[in-house]
């Protein structure tokens, strides 16, 4: 009779054993999945366009320039991706991570493969002080931020 209720302990250790393995192993099934969604969510930089076999919206800050008096500023922004990009807006991008659009007339442009937009911002921006841009796409995407300080 001992040595059958030591079997018995035996055998339920083993299966709590197996059971803690498998639903470890599925835990750590789903965290690597949710991992791979997430990060694919949050890659801004460089984002892939779904279902389009690899395209990608990639923009480059080429030229800035302050107007008279800081009443404006001047961003060039050039379209170095695998197809068009249709600029929506431009923030400023806040100390406290907020953003602001900022009134740009020539919004929405749409950017060709290679080609380059001069986008003039409207705004007071005062001497001395660090402003940061960020241009947004139609798809969403953020590029930037280009930060520069007014003279």
């Amino acid at each position: 009779m001992n040595q059958r209720v030591r079997m018995e302990k035996k055998y339920k250790a083993v299966i709590y054993v197996v059971a803690c393995l498998s639903g470890l192993s599925m835990g750590v099934a789903i965290a690597l999945t949710s991992s791979g969604y997430i990060g694919l969510f949050n890659n801004r930089l460089n984002p892939p366009i779904g279902g389009l076999g690899g395209l990608r919206e990639e923009l480059e800050y080429t030229d800035f320039t302050w107007g008279p008096g800081n009443a404006y500023c001047n961003i060039t922004i050039r379209n170095t991706g695998s197809t068009d990009v249709t600029i929506d807006k431009v923030v400023q991008v806040e100390i406290d991570n907020t953003k602001e659009t900022l009134d740009a007339p020539v919004l929405p442009y749409t950017l060709t493969k290679d080609s380059s937009v001069t986008i003039r911002v409207a705004g007071t921006f005062s001497s001395g002080m660090q402003y940061s841009f960020m241009a947004v796409t139609h798809r969403g995407n953020q590029f930037g931020p280009l930060s520069q300080t007014a003279p």
